[in-house]
């Protein structure tokens, strides 16, 4: 908890394969979860993925080794 009303997540995880510990990967989750009035609350999140070696699809193209991905949700509790 960072204040009363505003809690913070945080996780990272690294998954390495043996023997072929050049192909790991990366995952960052980082969030707040804010709450506003009542019931109300806000999430922000942020997640970070990356494949440190991304494989060719079938026409040759490689993909980036990075994602990243952030969403906003507003959620009303009953």
């Amino acid at each position: 908890e960072i204040s009363k009303n505003i809690d913070f997540e945080l996780d990272y995880s690294i998954t390495l394969p043996v023997p072929e510990a050049e192909q790991y990967n990366h995952n960052l989750f980082a969030g707040f979860d804010v709450d506003l009035v009542g019931n109300l609350d806000l999430s922000l999140t942020f997640i970070w993925d990356r494949v440190n070696q991304p494989v060719a699809d079938e026409n040759g193209n490689v993909p980036q080794p990075d994602d990243f991905r952030s969403f906003i949700g507003i959620t009303w509790n009953l």
